[in-house]
């Protein structure tokens, strides 16, 4: 064969090896690339609540469906406040609160389950399901749409004691939002607002205003790191002598002007409604500067009596199981 001949066909096949390497190549880059999308959404996308089997369910026995918004709310409240545990024979819910207006509103909206007495006077009030009809409704409700590891973990019990085959545990990345009810509900569980008055010689007053957003919750460290993200503020710390227990608080005015905006549209449904009442009238006092004279000191301090009395009637009474 003749040099020039072989150096052509060489050349050719040289060229062609080339090319379809780099067709490879340029292909796999792009579904590699493909891939790491949507695995990256997978993992950091927040899923959105999806009720569809309970209210089916829920349809089915009582021929309605229960607004949505008060829903999430619920699951706020509930994984504030709630508790679900399992005995030998069966499971059941449990709810406990000082006031008995929300669980009576909770029964009535629900339509199922009681609310009992514990401790006449000044004692507390669980609402309390544990027919097991009621108990499959309340996976449906919860299934999927729990924010809290720890509330997930006694969901899966429940679903292994249940052991209903046309049952399915879901997973479900659900967070925090600004966008819906249930940071409204577990702050109806586990909130509180609060205003502390220190001296200080360098404010014209002679006096410094902190107004606070507190939230406290056990093993509550990830859902409180995400809170702080959302309300673009605030601490987490572990409480001291505590089993594990954990506060978000924060004090800024970026803070409060989303929590003020935020309960304005998705609002408290327990007596703290009247401490967010007081707390926005301090906040309206700060921001027009109205704390740095006497009178808005005094007035202030009026309004903080008041809270401090609301908030001693909303502090819970009894422990949860």
């Amino acid at each position: 064969m003749p040099i020039d001949t072989f150096n052509s066909e060489n050349s050719m096949f040289m060229f062609c090896i080339f090319l379809f390497i780099s067709l490879y190549t340029f292909i796999y880059g792009l579904t590699a690339s493909a891939g790491n999308l949507t695995g990256s959404s997978e993992t950091t996308r927040e899923k959105s609540y999806n009720f569809s089997n309970f209210h089916t369910v829920y349809k089915n026995i009582y021929g309605k469906t229960i607004d949505e918004n008060w829903l999430i709310w619920f699951i706020g409240f509930v994984e504030g406040d709630g508790a679900l545990l399992f005995s030998k024979k069966s499971c059941y819910f449990v709810l406990t609160q000082k006031e008995e207006e929300i669980l009576n509103e909770i029964k009535e909206t629900l339509n199922f389950g009681r609310v009992r007495q514990y401790s006449v006077g000044n004692g507390f009030f669980r609402y309390l399901v544990n027919d097991k009809a009621s108990i499959i409704l309340l996976f449906h409700l919860f299934n999927g749409n729990l924010v809290l590891s720890s509330r997930k973990k006694q969901l899966a019990v429940w679903f292994k004691f249940l052991n209903v085959n046309s049952l399915i545990l879901l997973s479900n990345n659900i967070l925090p939002s600004m966008t819906d009810s249930w940071l409204s509900g577990f702050t109806d569980a586990e909130g509180c607002f609060t205003v502390t008055i220190k001296a200080r010689k360098a404010m014209l007053s002679g006096f410094q205003v902190f107004l606070r957003y507190i939230l406290d919750q056990k093993n509550g460290i990830e859902i409180f790191q995400c809170l702080k993200d959302k309300l673009k503020g605030g601490n987490v710390n572990l409480r001291k002598d505590t089993n594990n227990i954990y506060r978000y608080n924060t004090s800024s005015l970026v803070s409060c002007d989303i929590i003020k905006n935020y309960f304005s549209i998705f609002p408290l449904k327990t007596k703290k409604k009247q401490s967010f009442v007081y707390w926005c009238k301090i906040y309206n006092i700060i921001r027009e500067k109205n704390h740095l004279t006497a009178s808005g000191l005094q007035e202030i301090r009026e309004i903080k009596r008041r809270m401090n009395k609301n908030n001693a009637e909303t502090t819970k009474i009894g422990e949860k199981l």
